[in-house]
């Protein structure tokens, strides 16, 4: 098939190049269960995902998130070991604004990013199964990124 490489994330996974990070929006140490799904911390965090296609299995608290004007991306670091995960930002009630297609189990740690046009009303990232069984993943790191031409002038 032309233009098949086999490996890696689509582009659209992928924040661009020099995206700036910001800084206080994820609070991934306040990671919690959702469902009956278990979030284990040791020595990283680990997600295990309820048994359910779709089922919302773990929050990560957003704060300022109104702070971010304009499109961003959600980037997560994490590696599937079975199963396969979505994300999202979630507004009130886990409305979803924008979701990632599924994550499928990979040898590395993949830094997943996931444009999102207007995050300001979201209060969460929702970490999701995408799989008939229960999925499991270690999540190394979560931030909101914005295009270097977005940054805000220092």
């Amino acid at each position: 098939m032309p233009g098949y490489t086999g490996i890696g994330l689509p582009p659209d996974a992928i924040a661009p190049a020099g995206a700036t990070p910001v800084a206080m929006v994820v609070d991934l140490a306040a990671i919690a269960p959702l469902n009956g799904a278990s979030v284990a911390r040791s020595p990283g965090i680990r997600v295990t995902t309820v048994p359910l296609p779709g089922g919302f299995s773990a929050v990560i608290p957003l704060r300022n998130a109104a702070t971010v004007a304009g499109p961003c991306w959600v980037v997560l670091k994490l590696r599937v070991t079975r199963g396969r995960v979505g994300f999202g930002p979630a507004a009130q009630a886990g409305r979803l604004l924008a979701h990632s297609l599924a994550i499928a189990p990979s040898s590395e740690p993949q830094a997943v990013a996931l444009q999102v046009p207007d995050i300001r009303e979201a209060r969460s990232i929702i970490i999701f199964n995408q799989s008939q069984v229960s999925g499991q993943a270690d999540i190394m790191d979560a931030r909101i990124v914005i295009a270097p031409n977005d940054a805000p002038a220092h």
